[in-house]
């Protein structure tokens, strides 16, 4: 008895892990050249998609603090600018992460969480990853506007 028990426990364990290990990285898209992935609802998609942004240039993460816990967020207006100021990407995110291939060079990004902005300057530099956290409070009208973080 204590064999079969340990056994179906066993190929328990053992397909939970798998169904994490193949997780479905979300579809990704194009915008003006660029390629792109929002995404992270669910702990299955978020973890995939964490273990994929390794194999990002940029990874943005998107937050907000309201009622004293961080949580994650979407529904995130994300507009990225190239050195020039010239916008090269405009999105709505699906989910808390953001991961984006941009070319080397000095970007800055500006979030919009239900009116409240946030920027970010940046560098992608070849083989390094860059990961950007953002995060909001929310405020007494339940409205976001930005946490103090710089």
């Amino acid at each position: 008895m204590k064999i079969k028990y340990f056994l179906m426990k066993s190929v328990f364990i053992s397909m939970s892990a798998t169904s994490i290990a193949f997780a479905q990285v979300p579809e990704v898209n194009n915008q003006n050249g660029i390629d792109y992935i929002t995404s992270g609802i669910g702990l299955d998609e978020s973890s995939a998609i964490k273990e994929e942004a390794k194999r990002w240039p940029v990874h943005i993460m998107l937050s907000a603090i309201m009622e004293g816990k961080a949580v994650w967020i979407a529904d995130v207006d994300l507009t990225v600018k190239n050195a020039n100021h010239q916008t090269v990407l405009e999105i709505k995110t699906d989910g808390p992460f953001a991961l984006i291939k941009l070319e080397p060079g000095i970007y800055t990004v500006e979030a919009t969480n239900k009116g409240a902005k946030q920027t970010r300057r940046f560098t992608v530099v070849h083989g390094k990853p860059k990961s950007i956290s953002i995060f909001w409070k929310a405020s007494p009208e339940n409205s976001a506007e930005p946490a103090n973080t710089q």
